[in-house]
């Protein structure tokens, strides 16, 4: 008959702590993880790199207090993927056939791709020359917005309107915008000049209606301060007639002397800019430049893959581990058996 064990409190607690900590950690999730890293072992070291990092996005969920850099498994996971896609294609030059390894990389070949994808194994690529220097030029359409005092650039956008370009301008520079909705002849005014009027109209509906529906003449602007030289720029005017004219005599728009912002639409090539990037000679690769260029990527991956693994484990509950390394361990003595009774 056995022993009761002689428990503290403190001690029960952290035995019925620790029985539910590893109860909710034996999940399907667990199981599969283990599964998908056995599946990958496998599989040669190309392969076994693509679905690690594919199992990365899979456990990217849980993944809060683990050390997996996502930026590094995107890369792993683009180039591996072009490499396995990568099939020997048959052409003929000069009516002679030859066969060559054109790499289908998931990415447009640019500047920005390359030093994303492309610079960070380079070093170890032994048909360097494969990716060279070029040079692009861009056309550039931009809208430009000068001050017309200094002549300073005060902003640089995509090509738009200049109705959105104002907008824009407002918008940015709105702690020194300022509007004005001014009227030029008050109600109180055309009271006075509509009682001067001919009395025979005063006493018809006609001519009461269109004095109340009236519209006097009046302008809106708008204004800012150029964050170059602070002079006030003026952004737009505009000048209204108003109704019933009859009322008043002929209202000029008044002048305004602050000058209005220059806004002109722009396009261009700039200077040529240098881009390193994949010629087309990747695309015409022989088996050994493709074993090269394939060697070398894995060079580079397959320790930052080694880490990536090693964080996944940690998501494995200590049961499923323990069945998986006793597995391996069997199969790797019964391999040597058969190795030595050969």
């Amino acid at each position: 008959m056995k022993k009761s064990e002689n428990l503290s409190d403190e001690e029960k607690t952290a035995r019925l702590a620790s029985k539910a900590f590893y109860k909710t950690r034996k999940t399907p999730k667990s199981q599969m993880i283990m599964l998908k890293i056995l599946q990958a072992n496998r599989l040669d070291n190309l392969r076994k790199t693509n679905k690690i990092a594919a199992l990365a996005y899979f456990v990217k969920p849980d993944t809060k207090d683990l050390d997996i850099n996502y930026g590094l498994v995107e890369v792993i996971f683009e180039i591996s993927n072009a490499l396995i896609a990568t099939k020997k294609t048959k052409n003929y030059y000069q009516g002679y056939p030859f066969f060559h390894y054109p790499i289908p990389w998931g990415f447009g070949l640019t500047q920005k791709t390359y030093n994303r994808y492309i610079e960070p194994w380079l070093e170890s690529y032994y048909y360097y020359r494969e990716l060279v220097p070029s040079f692009e030029g861009y056309l550039i359409k931009e809208t430009v917005v000068f001050c017309p005092y200094c002549n300073k650039t005060i902003l640089s956008i995509n090509q738009t309107s200049k109705e959105n370009a104002l907008k824009i301008v407002k918008d940015k520079f709105k702690d020194s915008l300022k509007e004005i909705n001014q009227v030029l002849i008050s109600k109180e005014e055309i009271k006075k000049r509509k009682e001067n009027l001919n009395p025979y109209y005063e006493d018809t509906y006609f001519h009461s209606h269109r004095y109340h529906t009236y519209k006097s003449p009046y302008y809106i602007a708008s204004y800012i301060n150029c964050p170059k030289c602070e002079q006030k720029i003026l952004l737009n005017f505009k000048f209204f007639q108003g109704d019933n004219p009859e009322y008043y005599d002929p209202v000029n728009p008044p002048e305004i002397e602050t000058k209005e912002i220059i806004i002109e639409n722009k396009e261009g090539y700039p200077a040529f800019i240098e881009a390193k990037k994949f010629e087309k000679t990747s695309h015409w690769l022989t088996s050994k430049g493709y074993d090269q260029l394939a060697n070398s990527f894995l060079g580079w991956a397959e320790p930052h893959v080694s880490h990536i693994e090693f964080e996944i484990l940690k998501l494995v509950d200590p049961d499923t581990l323990e069945k998986y390394l006793e597995y391996e361990f069997k199969s790797d003595k019964k391999e040597e058996q058969g190795e030595e009774e050969q």
